[in-house]
């Protein structure tokens, strides 16, 4: 597992935060993507519906803005 965040992982949590504002589950997120975000703990498992954005998540992505390093 890579240790560093890629700009498709930025893209799923982007992905998971628009779902959990619409309340609405998403499936689909790729093994190693889920594993990075949760290892991050960007995202937290909801049951069987998948995951949701978590605060640090959240915070994440305020931080990362056009100019922003990743």
């Amino acid at each position: 597992m890579s240790y560093q965040l890629t700009l498709t992982d930025f893209d799923w949590l982007k992905k998971i935060s628009a779902a959990a504002d619409a309340d609405r589950a998403l499936g689909g997120v790729p093994l190693g993507v889920a594993a990075r975000l949760t290892g991050f703990q960007l995202v937290t498992w909801i049951s069987q519906s998948g995951m949701t954005i978590s605060r640090m998540g959240r915070d994440a992505l305020a931080r990362t803005g056009p100019l922003a390093p990743i």
